[in-house]
Order: structure tokens, then C-alpha cells, then sequence
């Protein structure tokens, strides 16, 4: 049996995906925050397709950026939770402001540290959100 690493499997579903789209991609951007290597690692699968990387969020403030997302009305929900750190139940909740405040202290606001992934769902930057 092969074994595959769910980090290459994680680089070509990115990839393929953004490729079968039809659209034309010039940049991909990504949420990431910390400086922690990250920037690297996905310049390492996303230029050599011929994209540009962008990262926007990079050095911002955690607290601060969950409050913004939610006083522009972003909506967004946990997607998926590492259930080593949260509750399971977690997942599919709406990342709102009582979610933020009951996050244990440990956890990064805007699960920077893997603690969870969110997919926005509606945003007034969205054409016809």
C-alpha cells in the first residue's frame, strides 16, 4: 500500500482544484497569520504553478482580526476542529463573538495554531451575499 501524506494529498487537491476551476488565477491568497514558516511552505507548491502567493493577514493581531470578522459581518463556521483541544460539537458552529469569548485561553481566536478552520460563508465583500 502507498502511503500518503496528508499534506501532499492537502497540496494537490489545492492545486487541481484551482486548476479545473476555469478560472484565471494569477495570485492565491491565504489567511495565515503567524511567521512561523507557513509563507514558505505554500510558495513551495502554489509558484511553481505559476501563481503568485499572497499573504495579507501575515503579523496581524489574532484578537483583533476576530473582532473585525465579526463587526463586518462576515460570517463564517468551524469547518473542522482538532478534537485533542476542542469539543467535536464544535464543529459546524458559527464563529461568532460568544464562541470567541468562551475559546479556552489556550486557543488562538482565529485557530491559528490548528486548533480549527473556518469557511466564510456570507460576506458584504461577496457579490450578492
Amino acid at each position: 500500500p502507498e502511503v500518503i501524506r496528508r499534506h501532499e494529498l492537502y497540496q494537490s487537491t489545492i492545486v487541481n482544484a484551482l486548476q479545473s476551476s476555469g478560472l484565471n488565477i494569477e495570485a492565491v491568497a491565504f489567511g495565515d497569520m503567524f511567521c512561523n514558516g507557513i509563507a514558505d511552505y505554500r510558495r513551495s507548491y502554489i509558484e511553481p504553478v505559476g501563481w503568485e502567493c499572497v499573504f495579507p493577514l501575515l503579523g496581524e493581531s489574532s484578537e483583533k482580526l476576530a473582532m473585525e470578522i465579526i463587526e463586518r459581518g462576515i460570517q463564517t463556521m468551524l469547518i473542522t476542529i482538532d478534537g485533542r483541544v476542542l469539543p467535536p460539537e464544535w464543529c459546524g458552529s458559527w464563529y461568532d463573538k460568544a464562541l470567541i469569548e468562551s475559546l479556552p485561553s489556550q486557543i488562538d481566536p482565529c485557530g491559528e495554531n490548528g486548533e480549527f478552520h473556518t469557511l466564510v460563508t456570507s460576506s458584504p465583500s461577496f457579490q450578492g451575499h
